[in-house]
């Protein structure tokens, strides 16, 4: 059902896309949504989530493995490289949600996009409050101002315009952000990625 939608929302956009449609679509009954999900905007929240983590696994994305291999890794860019690597992913799974979410910001899906900035800003404080133990880490920068850095450049709108306007490649993206990043979190620190 999940894919349905998710194929519909990109398509169609949010608005457009009716319970009807989608569980056509998904080849079930209309009720089965509505029992599954509650709504249609529990439709595209869970496949907003699914798309963020990447699987339906009920595991919450600061518990999954690259979060430990952040939290184990010997350097600052080291760490920045998996934080980076991540966001890479995430960030090629939800583009096309997140401009439907985006373009329905007036709608009640503006209360989706609320509660996920305020979870990736979450996301990016603990990926900050991990940085600042690791060696190198610029002191007079502090937790505030690198989870903003991060919340800032690793986000949809930088990815949409670098990747989707100019025509970057994911691996110029991420390089991009890791090089900027490390430079000012962990100045002179950039060769031992």
């Amino acid at each position: 059902m999940v894919e349905a939608a998710t194929r519909l929302f990109i398509r169609d956009g949010y608005v457009s896309t009716t319970v009807g449609a989608i569980a056509s679509e998904a080849g079930v009954a209309v009720q089965s949504l509505y029992v599954g999900f509650g709504s249609k905007l529990g439709v595209l929240s869970a496949a907003f989530d699914i798309a963020i983590v990447g699987d339906t696994r009920p595991i919450p994305l600061l518990d999954r493995d690259w979060w430990k291999e952040l939290a184990a890794a010997p350097t600052g860019p080291h760490a920045l490289q998996i934080f980076v690597n991540e966001v890479c992913g995430i960030l090629a799974r939800t583009q096309g949600l997140y401009a439907v979410i985006r373009a329905a910001a007036a709608s009640e899906v503006g209360e989706l996009l609320v509660e996920n900035k305020r979870q990736r800003y979450d996301g990016v404080r603990a990926v900050a409050t991990q940085l600042r133990s690791k060696p190198g880490f610029a002191p007079e920068i502090g937790i505030d101002v690198a989870a903003d850095l991060l919340y800032a450049l690793a986000t949809e709108d930088s990815w949409g315009l670098l990747v989707g306007d100019r025509g970057w490649s994911s691996e110029t993206w991420n390089r991009w952000c890791v090089t900027l990043l490390s430079s000012t979190l962990f100045p002179g620190g950039q060769d031992h990625l």
